[in-house]
């Protein structure tokens, strides 16, 4: 039997209200939210994976039910929790608390972002910055080792010129001792040079 339209929508009311009083909702459900005074494209990309992370997997429908929701100007994050009880069971308490607290923080805010999203990235700019120095820092002290080595290696080929230019100066006095006189070249020349005569006096 077709009971009309009127009926399923008293229908649709009565279930929408046994699940008001069946649910629990978090305070912070009961503050309007207007959501023109929002930045949503900030909030989609939180929305998006904190999903995931409760669904366990990327799921597009229930990703744009959400976002769907949002586009209307003033949602009641009540009825917007009893919307996602279906997908997200459980964790529709949850997400609803996490994410009306975020809406609410941003439409307070004169920017339409919420002052958790500004902190997380200031915290994440500081975090980089910490790790570049980090790396800076051990480039630097890379480089330093790098330029202590060859200080070190050319002081090492230093002392070994070192000790050979001393081996040549010890070797020196020692051949100086050996007796290359003019004098004495001459007085073996003229020994080569006496006539056989007088070798033969000499020997008489």
């Amino acid at each position: 039997m077709d009971i009309g339209s009127g009926g399923r929508l008293r229908r649709y009311d009565c279930g929408t209200k046994k699940l008001r009083n069946d649910l629990r909702f978090a305070k912070i459900l009961s503050t309007k939210v207007d959501t023109r005074k929002i930045k949503m494209k900030v909030m989609q990309p939180w929305i998006e994976s904190r999903l995931i992370e409760l669904l366990g997997f990327e799921d597009d429908v229930v990703i744009n039910f959400v976002n769907t929701q949002l586009e209307e100007q003033e949602v009641d994050g009540k009825d917007m929790q009893i919307n996602l009880t279906g997908f997200l069971e459980g964790d529709a308490a949850g997400f609803m608390e996490e994410l009306w607290t975020l809406l609410v923080s941003a439409q307070a805010s004169p920017n339409g972002i919420p002052p958790e999203f500004l902190e997380r990235k200031k915290a994440e700019i500081f975090a980089k910055k910490e790790e570049h120095e980090r790396i800076q820092a051990e480039i630097r002290a890379k480089q330093d080792e790098v330029k202590y080595e060859m200080e070190r290696e050319r002081a090492c080929i230093q002392d070994q010129i070192s000790k050979l230019k001393q081996a040549d100066d010890e070797q020196a006095p020692r051949d100086s001792k050996r007796d290359t006189s003019p004098e004495r070249g001459r007085r073996r020349r003229r020994s080569r040079s006496r006539s056989p005569d007088q070798h033969r006096r000499r020997d008489r």
